[in-house]
């Protein structure tokens, strides 16, 4: 990966849809050199772009950061935990956990049920769990909003986009039966609203983001004010409030442990800070954020044989 593949990951983490002719201006290059390199990027696996919405858009109010120990090859204990629709975050990392997963269901009945799947999923020694009460930053920082603020045609083109966020216009008409006009200026809307936010994920490793820290903090005085200033971080990219050990979970990402030992310092300087626990994500096993809002009649469409919006 080069100087010019770099840029053009972090030109798409913040906007997954920018225009061909817009990302060759940005690279430097032609426009025809860019799109085989944007074509080689996405096809390597290394780099997806895609939509993230926000839970509470979906109708996810019930999320849980669960960390889990083994007593056999921790590959094979997060394949079966990837398996599960509602676990769109499985990653191997360094600590007392093996791995840790994310759970996004629409109420703590659900969440109970979940926890239950994992716990006794083969080689699952025990987990602890931290549920969340507020998401303050999501992955690519869609915004929060009510479902219900969301139709049936909204719905639709959030399912397309969250399993391919560069899907085209065409595309898009083709499967909504929405004319092409409608489905740009909906899409349109809903990414300027924030509702989704369309940009690259991409494994630790990649790009300038070569590190992803996890931090669980427990705090003094008021969480709302701890919170506001570790949002303000450059190197965030999330960050929750949790029931559990932890008061605060968070991610910050960097381009080297030293940047991220510093960062780390930072936050453990506060005075809020009381207590901090780190682990380093080594492999991302699954990132697949792809859910349906809680929309009366909705029947997802089909993307290649996968229900579009009906889990991941």
């Amino acid at each position: 990966m080069d100087a010019v593949d770099v840029v053009m990951i972090e030109t798409l983490r913040s906007n997954g849809r920018i225009r061909g002719r817009e990302l060759a201006e940005i690279l430097g290059i032609s426009r025809s050199a860019a799109a085989a390199r944007l074509a080689q990027l996405l096809q390597s696996g290394k780099v997806r772009v895609v939509g993230v919405v926000h839970p509470a858009v979906l109708g996810l109010h019930a999320v849980a950061h669960v960390s889990v120990t083994v007593d056999r090859a921790v590959e094979d204990v997060a394949g079966r935990i990837a398996e599960l629709d509602e676990v769109p975050f499985v990653s191997l990392v360094t600590g007392s956990a093996a791995l840790v997963a994310e759970v996004r269901v629409h109420q703590t009945a659900e969440l109970a049920a979940s926890l239950e799947k994992i716990r006794t999923t083969t080689g699952v020694k025990g987990i602890s769990t931290l549920v969340y009460t507020d998401m303050v930053i999501d992955v690519l920082r869609p915004w929060a909003t009510s479902e219900n603020s969301l139709d049936e045609t909204d719905v639709r083109l959030l399912g397309l986009l969250q399993l391919d966020g560069r899907m085209s216009y065409t595309e898009m008409s083709a499967r909504t039966g929405l004319s092409i006009g409608t489905a740009r200026l909906r899409v349109r809307r809903l990414i300027a609203d924030q509702v989704i936010r369309v940009g690259a994920l991409t494994a630790p490793g990649t790009g300038e983001q070569e590190y992803a820290i996890g931090l669980g903090i427990q705090m003094r005085g008021v969480v709302a004010d701890l919170v506001a200033l570790l949002a303000d971080l450059p190197e965030m990219t999330f960050l929750a409030t949790t029931i559990g050990r932890f008061d605060i979970l968070a991610t910050v990402t960097c381009a080297s442990l030293s940047e991220g030992i510093a960062a780390v310092d930072r936050i453990r300087e506060l005075p809020q800070a009381v207590g901090l626990e780190t682990w380093l994500h080594m492999h991302v096993f699954k990132e697949r954020y792809h859910f349906s809002p809680l929309t009366p009649g909705y029947q997802p469409v089909e993307l290649d044989g996968v229900p579009v919006g009906s889990g991941s």
